[in-house]
């Protein structure tokens, strides 16, 4: 093992300092909180997590993109409302069954993700 010289501060709360106190315990092969510290950074520098982070990141640039089209959507027919442009109740219908869609669909995607991440 190369010898330790870069000396690097980090800040934790309460709840996790107690946590990794714990763990160090119940653990006798880990030295001490630093160690397991350390084996955190190389297990995560050794993972697929930067691929996952960027799926992840692509994921969430499309939903943006699909909840700017709501937003158009909904801009659209709030102009319509204020201006006092007819708006049919047909066209309400529509477009409350397309914010249901997406909506759903949404909600479905953060489930998938935060399963994924459980799995990971």
């Amino acid at each position: 093992m190369s010898r330790l010289t870069k000396v690097k501060i980090v800040r934790i709360d309460e709840e996790m300092n107690v946590a990794l106190e714990q763990y160090v315990k119940d653990n006798p092969s880990i030295k001490n909180k630093s160690a397991l510290v350390r084996e955190g950074i190389k297990l995560v520098l050794a993972s697929d997590q930067p691929k996952i982070k960027a799926a992840f990141i692509d994921e969430l640039i499309a939903w943006r993109t699909e909840m700017h089209r709501i937003g158009v959507n909904l801009n659209q027919l709030d102009y319509r409302l204020n201006a006092n442009h007819p708006v049919s109740t047909e066209d309400v219908r529509q477009v409350q069954k397309e914010l249901k869609k997406e909506f759903h669909g949404l909600a479905m995607k953060f489930r998938n993700i935060e399963n994924a991440i459980k799995r990971a």
